[in-house]
């Protein structure tokens, strides 16, 4: 029931700006915005303050919008924030990275969990979820199947409905920016032109 969601976590440290960006069905593209986007750690990045931002567009265009702030400082953690106290909608939220011993990043997993409508929220707070997934302590690399039944050990047998994969990609283009120099108009453009300017265009989701 959605077409796109946006979500960015605005601090004040290193990262300035983290950006992302998924339209359906799994089309993911995202950038960070600081000068020098490099910390020791994510919280450290983020550094104090700030918020997060989620702007969500359904398949009849309309748009809903909402923000947290910025507490938790950790990518997965304001996102479950924002769930809980923006949407009302009880959440965990882990993303599992496994890193090798070069420091180099391997596999990456996000494990979602929410109650659906009616069911009790106390239940994400008991047997369901492990200790181990919210300390982040699960290897992203299991199989799956693996990866839930550690992360979720108190979950009923499961029905797997839907898979769609995720792919990173960016909608510029030739013709994107061939608008967008078109709606300068031919006064600005024939100015741009006779003073001889270079004209450059950057996609951020590119860098």
């Amino acid at each position: 029931d959605w077409g796109r969601l946006s979500v960015q976590w605005v601090g004040r440290g290193a990262f300035g700006t983290l950006s992302a960006d998924l339209q359906a069905p799994g089309s993911l593209r995202g950038y960070l915005s600081g000068p020098a986007p490099v910390a020791s750690s994510v919280a450290e990045g983020f550094g104090a303050g700030g918020l997060v931002s989620v702007i969500a567009q359904q398949l009849d265009h309309r748009f809903s919008q909402g923000q947290v702030a910025l507490g938790h400082r950790e990518v997965d953690e304001d996102i479950e924030a924002f769930q809980r106290h923006s949407e009302q909608v009880p959440t965990v939220l882990r993303v599992l990275v496994d890193v090798d011993e070069d420091g180099q990043i391997g596999e990456v997993v996000g494990l979602l969990l929410q109650v659906l409508p009616g069911g009790d929220p106390r239940a994400l707070k008991g047997e369901i979820v492990s200790q181990a997934l919210l300390r982040r302590e699960i290897s992203a690399g299991l199989p799956l199947s693996e990866l839930v039944a550690a992360a979720a050990p108190g979950l009923p047998d499961i029905e797997w409905m839907e898979s769609t994969p995720l792919q990173w990609s960016c909608g510029c283009g030739l013709e994107r920016v061939e608008r967008g120099v078109a709606m300068l108009g031919l006064a600005e453009l024939d100015e741009m032109v006779d003073l001889g300017e270079i004209v450059q265009v950057r996609c951020e989701f590119s860098v």
